[in-house]
């Protein structure tokens, strides 16, 4: 009987870590790479409407957005703090794509204001965003994005935030396959396989 017990307390164990080694590999060969690569194709699309300047930090990633933050100085040699975020919309039931430039904490809405022309490549948004009140509200032909929206800062009247809202069709067959390839995989698993990484790393660093 002993053995018995023994034996199945074996197995079970041999099968925990096979599970885990599986999840492991998985996480950092399959689902780590597969983002990346979505979020990099993501990101070149985006270069069409919005500029990330080189040498910014590293962004945020998680599974709901990708997170960009930074400083810029404008022309009269004024700061301005800038967040440049999107959802990466890895899930199926996720069709859209939402991208949002914004002011940064405690920044000023005029200064903001004055950043926009070296942040935003379409012209459509551009002028949308610099003169709101005369804004277009129908999308121009041809722009990869289906409607924009802007908030206003109530007493000088500026843009302090700008959302896209893309539709994932817009991006192409070959970020489309990339997403079929995370199809495979719950939406609890998925997000269970996304953190694990940092998990782990974490851990072994001691955070």
């Amino acid at each position: 009987m002993k053995k018995i017990i023994f034996s199945l307390a074996l197995v079970s164990l041999l099968l925990v870590i096979t599970l885990i080694s599986l999840a492991i590999y998985i996480s950092f060969f399959k689902i780590k790479p597969i983002t990346l690569s979505i979020n990099n194709k993501i990101e070149d699309k985006l270069s069409k409407i919005v500029y990330v300047p080189k040498g910014v930090a590293r962004p945020a990633y998680n599974t709901d957005s990708t997170t960009y933050k930074w400083e810029m100085e404008t022309n009269q040699k004024e700061v301005a703090a800038v967040e440049l975020s999107y959802t990466p919309s890895f899930l199926k039931s996720q069709e859209k794509i939402y991208v949002n430039l914004k002011m940064g904490e405690h920044g000023d809405p005029s200064i903001f204001d004055k950043s926009l022309p070296a942040l935003i490549n379409d012209e459509y948004s551009l002028k949308s965003s610099i003169d709101p009140k005369n804004s277009n509200p129908q999308t121009p032909p041809g722009a990869i994005f289906e409607k924009i929206g802007l908030q206003i800062e109530d007493k000088k009247g500026k843009a302090v935030s700008i959302e896209w809202q893309i539709s994932k069709k817009e991006f192409g067959e070959e970020l489309a396959n990339e997403y079929k390839k995370l199809e495979k995989y719950p939406d609890f698993i998925f997000k269970f396989l996304y953190f694990l990484p940092q998990f782990l790393i974490d851990i072994f660093s001691g955070a």
